[in-house]
This record gives structure tokens, sequence and C-alpha cells, in this order.
């Protein structure tokens, strides 16, 4: 063990953490009034007030047709 070592980050006052959110470092600090969202991985610091989001997933459409007719649950025999 290392004792009188620090192993965790620093977080500031009034920081806002979500569920999920993880951070790393012994040298990482999340500023005062943070706001840090759920399921996020910070491995670096934070600014004060800063907003840390995962960005929002895009919708992907293929307008392509099927080289094989998908069957529905009901067409097939059992």
């Amino acid at each position: 063990m290392l004792r009188g070592k620090k192993r965790h980050p620093t977080i500031e006052d009034d920081v806002i953490i979500y569920s999920g959110a993880t951070i790393l470092g012994t040298e990482t600090v999340i500023g005062r009034g943070a706001i840090i969202g759920g399921n996020v991985w910070i491995t670096s610091s934070i600014p004060p007030n800063a907003t840390v989001t995962i960005a929002a997933p895009k919708l992907s459409c293929n307008t392509e047709k099927p080289k094989h007719p998908k069957k529905r649950l009901h067409e097939h025999r059992l």
C-alpha cells in the first residue's frame, strides 16, 4: 500500500456527478460547479463550471432493400 500518497481524484465544491460516471486519476481535478453526466469516463481534469456529457447517438437509416426478405415470427413453423 502507498501510505501518505494521494490515490483519488479531487472533487471541488458544488459539483454534480450523475450515476454511472467514472472519474480516474490521482491528479484529476473536477472544478467547482462542474456537471458530470451519467456514464462518462473522465481521465483528465475538468475546468470550473464545465459540463461533460456523452454525445447523443445518431440515427442511421439504410434505404436499400435486403437481399433476403426477413420472415416474420408468425411465418416460421415450429
